[in-house]
């Protein structure tokens, strides 16, 4: 360590009450006031001990009264102490940094002079070596370790971003930042010492670089820069930023404060959306639901809340929350969020996914404008310090339909026979009718009915329902099971469109007969079933050449069942039967039901499939029959031979055959069950109110987050999973970056609890996992087994849990605040 001396003569530039402090390497090392330090006339002295062989930084700095800012800062200066030395002694004068001032403020009103085109400066000798210039300029920015802000010469071309400290000397260069690692670029206000100023960071996964151009014209050029190589540009200062914004958007002013908010509001409010953005989809998805899933993100972290949204004529849609939560400082430090909006249940066909700007907004006005009388629950009243608002800017909009898979099977059904059984259930009461199916181009399926029918009064109390398509009989091979929603209607526009004459067998008089329905028909789930033969003995002859053993299951006559162990054999002409004792207890249980089971496959750990045969059992007691099924090995078990009275032989005719495909876990490759997360319990509890989650993930693509409904599903030894096609959208983003938060709760107006799941997923298509997790009702989204190539399980693996419980005696606004 070295003893350094410094010196500052500030000849009365600190003001009353004002204190001097001296910067090393960018940290505030100590305050230069009279009741700490020494002062000699207008000179200010400070010792401090410093390391060798370390270039450093120093400047000299005045601050105001409340020590919160800088009225004013030197240039700075650096120097280096070597081991030879054992002390130093710097000198530095307020004169000098004036001079230096003034003439950084002539050189500053020399650039802004207009020049001609004879008049530019010849160009970099730098730049004039680097390939494909896009564009050249001088740039102040921010340093890594010390954050002091230095002028640099920037040089951009399609591959890198390139700054230098001499714009004509190569080996002056200091830094470059790939293309290819640039996120996107944030338009917006600097932080730190440069409070107040605007500029942009260049956003890369392994740092955020802060840097401003001399002038409003050369920001805006470079952001079209950014633009023509593909660079995402975000306005991050501005209540509609983003979207289709201007190629060269005008910098607006910081937040406002109370005192001026007042002034200033003859501005455009924050309504709806930015121009050209059309929001009558988000319209019809509040006025269905007014709860909203909210993203927010900064650099390190995601969270997604269910939120009650709020519009009125004067701040468009907006939301209410706690002044402190995590999505405030979320917002503050990225204003880009992603809004859900729309039903969140089995029955939605389709919800609205919108990338939205939001404005902190903190203002009396603001505040007494969003407010309503059933906030006072949480807060004193529109003056509550803790009560903030935030204004939605509504950038893009997109739609998302839910598409029904196996539709195709509904419409060959059809095409099979229009005569549907329609199933409607109110309560425990069900009832069952065929009805005449009709498809129109426009409206889809529906069918007719009269008024006054117990169809329609069960509609009414449950528009859930049933309906069973295809031929329905002996020879029927396959039939559609489909779980529908009806709608009944009797609007003459409807009723016009669908109208026949065939109609009129039915004693309607026409299409404006009163007493005449329409009832339409939305899929929600559609399950095509197969009826397989009903005896299947080719996959019991499989099963059986893997292991002649069977474990055969009787009656005996009051209702006991018994089951054991058997030896099966096979005969050629006479089929299955087992050899066994006349007298045994088996053969008086057949005797009284012949009816039996039979368990044909390996019954170990290595067991992947085996059958259930049902079927009659017929005792041979005719001596021909048992001389063709003697064979010498039974003599191990005590019989003389065919003749002998004590032998006797079961057949068994097969009456029905099931498979069972069993979801084999390998041992050798599973791995140890990860520690259980704290508050797990709470998850199960949500799972149980709403198996239809939210899942946001951060996109593959693009620096955003992307937010959808997913139905989780739980397995006792994998635990929570998804279900999804290997070729989804949601698949690359998982692969990219596989941490995600997960929603988990009853979430609509009468919302009282959910949890969020910081968690995450593993995709893993094995074909033990595959097995493990399949069940027949995914056939309804189009796998065909659980070898479907595009078939594709997503584990959970949870992170951490985060619950919160609502009050129940108000309507919620805001699920995020006691969490917090």
């Amino acid at each position: 360590m070295v003893k350094v001396t410094f010196r500052f003569e500030d000849k009365g530039k600190a003001g009353p009450g004002e204190s001097v402090g001296l910067l090393v390497s960018g940290h505030v090392e100590a305050m230069w006031t009279p009741s700490v330090m020494t002062k000699d006339g207008d000179t200010w002295n400070l010792e401090m001990d410093l390391p060798v062989d370390v270039e450093l930084e120093y400047k000299h700095v005045i601050l105001t009264k409340d020590n919160t800012s800088l009225s004013w800062e030197g240039e700075p200066k650096s120097f280096k102490m070597a081991k030879t030395v054992a002390s130093h002694e710097t000198k530095d004068c307020w004169e000098e940094q004036k001079t230096h001032d003034d003439k950084k403020e002539k050189e500053k009103e020399k650039e802004k002079e207009p020049t001609s085109p004879k008049a530019e400066k010849p160009p970099s000798k730098v730049a004039e070596k680097v390939k494909n210039v896009v564009h050249t300029g001088h740039l102040t920015k921010c340093g890594a370790r010390v954050k002091n802000w230095k002028r640099r010469f920037f040089i951009m071309n399609d591959v890198e971003l390139a700054y230098y400290v001499d714009p004509n000397k190569i080996n002056s260069c200091k830094g470059r930042i790939p293309i290819n690692t640039i996120r996107c670029v944030r338009m917006g206000l600097l932080k730190g010492k440069k409070v107040g100023q605007r500029g942009f960071m260049v956003v890369t996964p392994k740092r955020t670089y802060s840097m401003f151009a001399d002038d409003e014209a050369q920001t805006n050029l470079w952001m079209d820069k950014f633009r023509e190589i593909k660079i995402q540009v975000e306005n991050a200062w501005m209540s509609n930023a983003g979207g289709a914004a201007a190629t060269s958007p005008a910098p607006a002013s910081p937040p406002l404060s109370p005192a001026t908010a007042t002034a200033t509001a003859t501005l455009a409010s924050p309504l709806s959306a930015v121009p050209h953005v059309d929001i009558s989809e988000v319209d019809k998805a509040f006025n269905a639901n007014p709860i909203a899933f909210l993203t927010t993100h900064d650099d390190h972290s995601l969270s997604s809340r269910p939120m009650y949204m709020r519009r009125n004529d004067t701040l468009g849609y907006h939301m209410l929350t706690h002044k402190k939560t995590k999505k405030v400082a979320h917002i503050n430090s990225n204003p880009n969020v992603v809004l859900l909006w729309g039903k969140t249940d089995i029955a939605s066909t389709q919800y609205v996914e919108t990338a939205a700007t939001i404005r902190v907004a903190d203002d009396e006005q603001t505040r007494t404008q969003a407010w309503r009388s059933e906030y006072s629950t949480w807060y004193s009243g529109p003056n509550d310090p803790q009560l903030t608002v935030l204004l939605v800017t509504i950038n893009h909009v997109k739609m998302t339909a839910v598409k029904v898979a196996n539709m195709d099977a509904v419409d060959a059904a059809v095409a099979e026979s229009n005569v549907a059984q329609m199933v409607t259930h109110v309560g425990q009461h069900l009832s069952c009718r065929p009805m005449m199916i009709l498809k129109h181009p426009e409206l889809g399926y529906h069918f007719i009915t009269r008024v006054g029918t117990n169809k329609l009064q069960h509609i009414a109390a449950n528009p859930n329902g049933n309906l069973l398509l295809g031929k329905v009989g002996v020879g029927a091979r396959k039939y559609v099971d489909a779980q529908v929603q009806y709608s009944a209607t009797t609007d003459a526009a409807v009723a016009k469109q669908i109208w026949k004459d065939d109609f009129k067998m039915f004693g309607y008089t026409g299409v404006d007969d009163p007493k005449l329905v329409v009832v339409l028909i939305q899929f929600l789930l559609v399950r095509p079933t197969i009826i397989t033969p009903t005896v299947d003995m080719e996959v019991v002859d499989e099963v059986y050449a893997q292991s002649e053993f069977v474990t055969l299951t009787t009656h005996s006559a009051e209702g006991r069942l018994s089951s054991r162990p058997m030896w099966l054999r096979k005969h050629a002409e006479l089929g299955y039967h087992v050899c066994t004792h006349a007298q045994s207890r088996k053969v008086q249980q057949v005797q009284a039901d012949p009816k039996v089971t039979l368990l044909v496959g390996k019954t170990d750990t290595s067991a992947k499939k085996f059958v259930k045969v049902t079927a009659v059992a017929k005792i041979a007691e005719d001596v021909a029959t048992k001389q063709k099924l003697w064979q010498d090995d039974y003599k191990q078990f005590g019989f003389a031979g065919a003749e002998d009275p004590a032998f006797t032989v079961l057949l068994f005719s097969v009456t029905k055959t099931d498979v069972t495909v069993m979801p084999h876990m390998d041992t050798s490759t599973t791995q140890s069950a990860a520690p259980r997360i704290a508050n797990m319990d709470d998850v199960d509890k949500a799972f149980g109110m709403n198996e239809v989650v939210a899942l946001a993930t951060t996109a593959s693509d693009a620096p955003r987050i992307r937010c959808r409904p997913m139905w989780l599903r739980k397995d006792p030894k994998l635990g929570y999973h998804f279900l999804t096609r290997r070729d989804s959208r949601k698949v690359a983003d998982i692969d990219a970056f596989p941490n995600c938060v997960i929603t988990l709760g009853q979430i609509d107006t009468s919302c009282r609890f959910f949890v969020e799941l910081k968690a995450k997923i593993v995709k893993d298509t094995s074909p033990v996992t595959c097995g493990a997790v399949w069940r027949d009702d995914y056939k309804r989204f189009g796998f065909s087994g659980a070898d479907d190539p595009a078939f594709t399980p997503l584990l959970v693996e949870p992170v951490a849990v985060a619950t919160s419980e609502k009050a129940n005696t108000q309507e919620p606004h805001d699920a995020d605040k006691q969490s917090q």
